[in-house]
């Protein structure tokens, strides 16, 4: 968040950048050392990406789907729960030191 002002603001693999023929003003010709492979990159890059990339497959869009599924089952069962009656008590926390024997 830090960066957002700054004109390249995000990450991205300079490997793939060139793969997919992304333009060179939208990413630093410098590695940042700090994270190897990567360069710094304006954040138009996923507005260029979106409007340049192929669509995917059906086989693919299924496989993101099946991903998927299990976190949109539990943000559904999440949701659907009635949180109107949910309570938090704060109290003091109570804190001991007992002597544990591991081998007996």
């Amino acid at each position: 968040m830090v960066a957002m002002g700054t004109k390249f603001s995000t990450l991205g693999y300079r490997a793939l950048l060139g793969a997919f023929g992304a333009p060179r003003e939208l990413y630093a010709q410098s590695e940042d050392h700090h994270y190897y492979g990567r360069v710094r990159c304006s954040t138009k890059v996923a507005s260029w990406y979106i409007e340049h990339a192929d669509c995917p497959s059906a086989e693919t869009k299924a496989a993101i789907d099946l991903i998927w599924s299990e976190k949109d089952n539990q943000a559904e069962l999440l949701n659907s729960i009635d949180y109107s009656g949910a309570r938090v008590n704060i109290t003091r926390t109570m804190h001991s030191k007992e002597l544990k024997t591991i081998w007996t």
